[in-house]
């Protein structure tokens, strides 16, 4: 017991010089061990949880993690790897209680830059710039703090200086996070390729990140892999509803490869409490194509009730609206949705022959 303060500095700097010769599954088994003989050492289990993390074992890393906020209700180094899962998850309220116990006048970069994000994920974009610009002034070789500014200017639409910021985040070992924002900055520029190569990295060094899982997905839809883009899909849609795109782009892949009513599945869960109108047009549409007219005319009629003027699909909602109220014989609801489709549509869309000859017939 006398020694205790001494091995647990030996045990984390053993484990270090491992991890910085590349060695980390043996640094794991330092860590481990010395676990299994003072389960309290605070300093071994965060070095664990944090490496758990870099080696995509998410729950393994968060429970090391809780467990030394639960033992010392706050532990230097523990906001940074701790907070950005909270990020993940979308749990501000646990983000908030993490970083509240410090000062918030000149904190450690960690919370600093927690504050940040959280700020910018409350949509305070100038309050999180504070923050941020406040650690690379002090620390303008971090590369969390680059990552944040990225994230920041990414907000803001910013793309060229975010994608320079982007550069300069390049930590010693690749960083899931970096190559998902990599992703996202490339996709905001117009690169899908180097999107889809950043999103591919990311899933390989973390496959919990789901957020990663799903952009890859939904660009192996775009670059034709309709196959491929469905396994990826579903390996998010399976476990959680927290990207509602997912299971609209997993709707369009399983509509490529002629699965309509597991598509039309898909669109019905993107759609949700009416929050994208776009996979009403979709789930709509394949209902009709399904010859299951009920549903589609709710599922149309709520897509062009909740669509911007803007949106790209708006006639064609229109026009699969007129042909399912046609096949219902509703008459007038058919006449509103065919006249609606001939004022959006342009002089040479395909289907304008049939709109203006159903309107004759009725």
């Amino acid at each position: 017991a006398s020694h205790r303060r001494d091995l647990r500095a030996l045990t984390l700097t053993r484990a270090n010089l491992l991890l910085e010769t590349g060695r980390k599954d043996q640094a794991l088994a330092v860590l481990d061990a010395a676990l299994a003989t003072d389960p309290d050492d605070n300093a071994a289990q965060l070095r664990r949880g944090v490496l758990a993390i870099e080696q995509g074992r998410s729950a393994a890393g968060r429970a090391d993690l809780i467990a030394v906020l639960q033992r010392t209700g706050g532990y230097p180094g523990l906001v940074g790897p701790l907070g950005r899962l909270y990020l993940r998850d979308g749990d501000l309220t646990g983000l908030s209680a993490l970083i509240q116990p410090h000062p918030s006048e000149q904190p450690p970069d960690d919370v600093a830059l927690m504050r940040g994000l959280l700020r910018l994920a409350q949509g305070d974009r100038d309050a999180a710039d504070q923050d941020i610009d406040q650690v690379l002034q002090r620390s303008p070789g971090s590369w969390e703090a680059h990552l944040a500014k990225a994230r920041v200017l990414f907000e803001r639409d910013r793309i060229p200086e975010a994608l320079a910021e982007i550069r300069l985040a390049r930590p010693r070992s690749p960083d899931a996070e970096v190559e998902l924002w990599t992703g996202k900055i490339a996709e905001r520029s117009g690169k899908p390729l180097e999107a889809a190569a950043a999103f591919r990295r990311a899933r390989q060094l973390d496959p919990s990140l789901l957020e990663a899982a799903f952009l890859h997905g939904r660009s192996l839809l775009a670059q034709g892999l309709a196959r491929e883009a469905v396994t990826e899909l579903q390996t998010v849609t399976r476990v959680t509803d927290a990207f509602p795109a997912a299971h609209l782009a997993l709707g369009l892949a399983l509509r490529e490869r002629e699965q309509l009513p597991e598509a039309l599945q898909s669109f019905v869960r993107a759609a949700g409490s009416d929050a994208n109108p776009e996979a009403h047009y979709w789930a709509g549409r394949t209902a009709a194509e399904l010859s299951r007219f009920e549903e589609a005319a709710d599922q149309l009629g709520r897509a062009v009730a909740l669509a911007s003027p803007a949106a790209p699909w708006l006639a064609d909602a229109q026009l699969w609206l007129g042909r399912t109220q046609h096949r219902r014989d509703r008459r007038v609801e058919a006449r509103a949705a065919f006249t609606a489709y001939l004022e959006l549509a342009g002089p040479r869309a395909p289907a304008r022959a049939e709109a203006q000859r159903l309107l004759r017939e009725r």
